[in-house]
């Protein structure tokens, strides 16, 4: 089976302090079907009825914010961050009736003290 990915993304000081940050990730697999030789039913990834785990593509985008609260050259710092992720998934197969995407936002909030 095929499959491929990437990463792509950029951060920037904006400011003593302050960095802001972006990503975009993509994860993209390969639909593999072949006929079963004894019911000459599809068998493999991604085929017509199989398990909606079958992924062909998963996708994520981030937007974060880091500021820097207290820095100290003997004592260590203080940093508070923030991000944003939307988190998109394709299945190869979607059963009558159920969405054709699932979606999911997440925030995160963390604290981070730097070691001196």
């Amino acid at each position: 089976m095929h499959s491929a990915s990437g990463i792509a993304g950029f951060a920037s000081q904006a400011t003593t302090g302050n960095i802001l940050y972006s990503y975009y990730g993509v994860g993209y697999f390969e639909r593999i079907v072949t006929p079963d030789p004894v019911t000459d039913k599809e068998v493999g990834f991604g085929f017509s009825g199989s398990f909606c785990a079958a992924n062909r593509a998963v996708q994520e985008t981030t937007f974060g914010y880091i500021r820097t609260l207290w820095k100290h050259e003997n004592y260590g710092g203080l940093q508070v961050l923030t991000q944003y992720s939307h988190l998109t998934r394709s299945p190869w197969f979607v059963a009558p009736g159920a969405p054709k995407n699932a979606h999911a936002s997440m925030v995160y909030l963390d604290f981070h003290y730097l070691l001196p």
